[in-house]
């Protein structure tokens, strides 16, 4: 990612990683202008 984000109300910054586990619903906020990638790795 390239702007800050907000995963369920966890702030993260440019060049962060984000692990989610065990969450029924995911809710990603864009904070300023963001890119983001996405990997599902089961």
């Amino acid at each position: 990612m390239n702007g800050p984000i907000e995963v369920n109300g966890v702030r993260a910054e440019p060049r962060d990683g984000v692990a989610i586990t065990g969450e029924e619903r995911v809710g990603i906020v864009a904070l300023e202008e963001a890119e983001i990638v996405l990997v599902d790795a089961r």
